[in-house]
């Protein structure tokens, strides 16, 4: 393959959060208000199907935002079962690192 060749330029990666979700609840814990962490980076939607510790640090950081987020059926269905109401402690974003992958931060409130 060519070096400018898309299969041959994308790294591998391993689905593993930066944070676990027992480390998140730490730092949430001892957090100030304004204070951020960086708990994953990667394609967080993608990963989360790989690895039940990336989803684990996921959910948690889910339950702890402010917000709605909808539990969806899988494919092909894809019916909202239900919405999770996240706890308002954290604000959860995300921006583009410079290798391409996402970078997911939790804002302590």
């Amino acid at each position: 393959m060519t070096q400018g060749s898309s299969l041959s330029s994308t790294p591998r990666y391993s689905a593993r959060p930066v944070m676990t979700a027992a480390e998140l609840e730490a730092w949430l814990l001892r957090a100030q208000p304004g204070q951020q962490c960086r708990y994953h980076v990667g394609h967080l939607a993608y990963d989360r199907t790989r690895s039940r510790a990336v989803d684990a640090t996921a959910r948690y950081a889910l339950e702890h935002s402010r917000g709605e987020w909808p539990v969806v059926t899988p494919p092909p269905c894809g019916h909202i079962r239900s919405l999770l109401i996240g706890s308002g402690e954290l604000a959860l974003k995300q921006h583009r690192g410079p290798d391409g992958r996402m970078i997911y931060v939790a804002e302590k409130l």
